[in-house]
C-alpha cells in the first residue's frame, strides 16, 4: 500500500459490490448503492458501462481473467457474510467488529444492523479516505 492513498483492495472489493449492483434485481447476490462512491472515475465508468447486460458480462469476464476468482469470491463472499451476519444477530449478538474493513457498507445498507454498534479496523489511509467519502458523498443522506 502506497502512503497516504487507501487501499486498492479495498476499491476492488468496493468494484465487484458495485457491479454486483447494477445487475437486474433477479440476477444480483445483494444491493450495495453506497459503493460506487469509493471508486475513481475510470472505476466508476467501468460500473456504469457494466449496467448494460453484454458489456457487464464482458467486464466480469476480464476482470476473471486478470484476477482468476476474485471477483466471483468477492461477490460470493459479500452476500455469504451478510447472511452470516443477519444470523447471528437474530441469534442475539449485540455488537460487531470488522477487521480489515476496507470500503464496507454493511452498517449502512444492512437495516437489520441499523441499531447495533459497529466497530471497523483497518488502515489509517483508508479509513480516512473512507471517512471522507461517507462525509463528502453518503454523509447528507446517512451518518455511519
Amino acid at each position: 500500500m502506497k502512503k497516504d492513498t487507501p487501499s486498492r483492495t479495498a476499491q476492488y472489493m468496493a468494484l465487484f459490490r458495485a457491479i454486483e449492483s447494477v445487475r437486474s434485481k433477479n440476477q444480483r447476490l445483494f444491493y450495495d448503492p453506497y459503493a460506487v462512491n469509493f471508486l475513481d472515475r475510470g472505476l466508476k465508468l467501468v460500473v456504469k458501462s457494466s449496467s448494460i447486460p453484454l458489456i457487464g458480462d464482458i467486464t466480469t469476464k476480464i476482470i476473471e481473467k486478470q484476477t482468476p476468482g476474485a471477483f466471483s469470491s468477492g461477490v460470493a463472499r459479500t452476500r455469504y457474510i451478510d447472511d452470516l451476519l443477519k444470523k447471528t444477530i437474530k441469534n442475539g449478538v449485540k455488537q460487531v467488529i470488522i477487521l480489515g474493513a476496507g470500503f464496507d457498507t454493511r452498517s449502512l445498507r444492512l437495516k437489520f444492523l441499523k441499531n447495533i454498534p459497529i466497530i471497523e479496523i483497518d488502515h489509517p489511509d483508508t479509513a480516512q479516505f473512507k471517512i471522507k467519502v461517507i462525509d463528502n458523498s453518503i454523509g447528507h443522506h446517512q451518518k455511519m
